[in-house]
């Protein structure tokens, strides 16, 4: 995100008198990026929902004022294996359908606009799989994410920045 904006603060890293700590526990980089505010947390905890607690790996979340939105990335180290493009398992997409409709804020909102599984696989010829193109249609799906591997996602933050031009144009 720093390709985008300012980061105003971050309590993943800190440094201490015996060197870099690295915090794997529940955490946050913010930054400004034009109006908006723009955070990724690390395995928010939402209670507030009406079954059990709910927390995805990543949520990249975007803020200008009252208004709000919030995509969902969620780490799964799975594939199912075929013979055309390697995917994520069935049941981690359901995960991500669960996520999308379970987390919901103590105002009573679902803030989570997209929800996608990350999962090992490769980018060439993904586009045309259908994890791929549900994200557009119904907010959830699946993007390959290894090493090498990111520009999808990359793509995917991109139009995000693209996409919702009123969190982020400077007016």
């Amino acid at each position: 995100m720093q390709t985008y904006g300012k980061r105003i603060e971050q309590n993943i890293m800190t440094t201490t008198e015996q060197g870099l700590n690295v915090r794997m526990q529940p955490s946050y980089h913010r930054f400004r990026v034009g109006k908006a505010e723009v955070t990724l947390w690390y395995q928010k905890a939402y209670h507030h929902t009406h079954t059990v607690i709910q927390k995805p790996d990543l949520l990249l979340e975007v803020k200008q004022g009252e208004k709000k939105s919030v995509y969902l990335f969620d780490a799964k180290y799975r594939i199912k294996p075929n013979h055309d493009t390697p995917s994520p398992r069935e049941e981690d997409i359901n995960t991500m359908h669960r996520y999308r409709d379970a987390i919901v804020e103590e105002n009573g909102i679902k803030p989570v606009q997209t929800a996608i599984v990350l999962f090992p696989g490769k980018a060439e010829g993904y586009k045309q799989h259908h994890f791929y193109k549900s994200i557009e249609c119904v907010g959830v799906g699946a993007l390959p994410f290894l090493p090498g591997e990111e520009g999808l996602v990359e793509e995917f933050i991109e139009a995000i920045c693209t996409v919702e031009p009123h969190f982020f144009s400077a007016e």
